[in-house]
């Protein structure tokens, strides 16, 4: 007795049956093999029949016909190979022998530690995220701005971008949602709180560097490689939560989307230098309070000895 193998895919789902028989039937009827929900799919649709010259599929006068590659149409029967498909309604099926070879198994990668560690976030971590922005961001000039400005003026900026953060990781998680059927929503806020808080530390350390070398062309030139380095990664891991795509395509679209930006970013901060550049860049000391260098001889300083010998 010989034995068929059918794949069936639609638009929601895969499935794959086996029969050790030489004929099986397909249709939305209950008496056939494969009962099909496809409303465009007959009562009784389709037969397929091993023969010594491959499979035989037969068009049991159907309502809206059967097709080999979407665009010939059968009229009784026909013949195929194995690993070939023909279509019925908005179904493809595919029919194996056996004997048909197999693609090689791939290579399982191991996720990285960071990736496990996402998979783990929770409402708590997923709060300690948050707070770590929130310390960074009210570090990065607020704090030194509390005596000069109203508390409820410098609350506004932290919580936009609390917002921003809130409305990144929604947009990912309706992704996830619609592809994956799957709520990710604390992955996806971990990743863009992380994304925030590293950019943070990242235009500490291009301003420090630029300080220390006097040069704001270096300030801006390693602010732009380091966010569009972390950008890369950030949406890298966000489509890995988000959809089905393997790591090879995530990694070709994430830097397809930084060359993208690179170019842009790159003219309108040249064209920025060029046109706005106020010197010195570097008038006193450097924000933010963590760590600041200060210049021994300062331009304020300079002009106050100065004013002091006209004063004599």
């Amino acid at each position: 007795m010989a034995k068929i193998i059918i794949n069936i895919e639609d638009n929601t789902h895969k499935e794959t049956y086996s029969f050790n028989t030489d004929m099986v039937s397909i249709g939305r009827g209950f008496n056939n093999d494969i009962i099909l929900s496809d409303p465009y799919v007959s009562d009784a649709h389709v037969q397929v029949e091993k023969t010594e010259a491959g499979f035989c599929i037969k068009d049991c006068n159907s309502s809206n016909g059967t097709f080999i590659e979407k665009n010939q149409p059968i009229n009784i029967s026909t013949i195929i190979n194995s690993g070939e498909c023909f279509y019925i309604g908005k179904t493809r099926i595919i029919i194996y022998d056996p004997n048909h070879p197999v693609v090689a198994a791939k290579h399982f990668v191991q996720d990285s530690f960071f990736m496990e560690l996402l998979k783990k976030t929770n409402w708590l971590s997923t709060l300690f995220f948050l707070t770590v922005f929130v310390v960074l961001y009210w570090t990065d000039g607020v704090i030194d701005l509390m005596d000069k400005e109203p508390f409820l003026k410098m609350l506004i900026p932290s919580l936009s971008f609390t917002i921003l953060i809130f409305f990144c990781a929604g947009f990912w998680t309706s992704i996830g949602l619609l592809v994956k059927k799957k709520n990710n929503f604390h992955k996806q806020f971990a990743i863009v709180s992380l994304f925030f808080s590293v950019g943070l530390i990242l235009s500490y350390l291009s301003s420090y560097a630029g300080f220390l070398l006097s040069s704001e062309v270096i300030n801006t030139s390693l602010l732009i490689i380091s966010e569009l380095i972390l950008f890369f990664i950030v949406i890298q891991l966000t489509l890995r939560f988000a959809t089905n795509i393997s790591k090879k395509v995530s990694l070709i679209v994430a830097g397809s989307l930084c060359l993208m930006l690179f170019l842009p970013v790159s003219i309108v901060s040249a064209e920025k230098y060029l046109d706005f550049n106020q010197l010195p860049v570097y008038s006193s000391y450097l924000f933010p309070p963590a760590v600041k260098f200060v210049i021994a001889k300062t331009p304020d300083l300079f002009l106050k000895d100065c004013a002091k010998l006209f004063s004599n």
